[in-house]
């Protein structure tokens, strides 16, 4: 089975997860969100993780926060993957401050005006296999943020975990992404 990951801000494909999905399968491949991929324009970061993701087949997304990021914005306008897709903190947004599921969606990084319009249009492509895990303590992906998201996409199976922060634990990431694979 086919593997990509995107990795947080300062991941690497050399380390922590990556390395776990490395042993899953013979076929991994990833971007690194370093600081040279991040100081690239906005759409050629889209480019690259676009070109990861044609060739996914059936296969298995995984995205770490800002790399959940991308993942939602190279899903704009698109045809809907047969991929499955796992976010893990995916930044959505930030803020905490709201009174509806759209109107909460706001603060968002380089391009998320559009990220924003896609959300309330209702205009992500998203797998019909989509998860996302966050921490009940999330301090950048706000948990309520992501509950909101997943009303407005019922697709979503939202998994919020009491005690876990923005970095989840390896116990509870491996824990998921075995699930997934079942």
């Amino acid at each position: 089975m086919k593997i990509r990951y995107f990795s947080g801000y300062g991941g690497g494909l050399d380390r922590g997860l990556a390395l776990y999905l490395k042993t899953l399968t013979g076929d991994f491949s990833g971007l690194a969100a370093s600081e040279q991929f991040v100081a690239l324009p906005f759409d050629t970061q889209l480019a690259q993780v676009r070109s990861l993701m044609d060739d996914l087949d059936d296969g298995l997304l995984v995205a770490n926060s800002y790399g959940g990021y991308l993942a939602l914005n190279a899903l704009v306008d698109a045809e809907q993957p047969s991929f499955r897709l796992l976010l893990l903190s995916p930044l959505i947004a930030i803020s905490s401050d709201f009174d509806s599921p759209t109107s909460a969606l706001k603060a968002l990084p380089v391009g998320g005006t559009s990220l924003l319009d896609a959300i309330e249009n209702r205009r992500l492509a998203l797998p019909r296999e989509t998860h996302i895990v966050t921490g009940l303590q999330d301090e950048i992906c706000d948990p309520m943020l992501a509950k909101a998201f997943a009303e407005i996409y019922p697709v979503v199976k939202l998994t919020l975990v009491s005690g876990e922060g923005h970095m989840l634990s390896e116990a509870v990431v491996a824990s998921h992404i075995d699930n997934i694979l079942q």
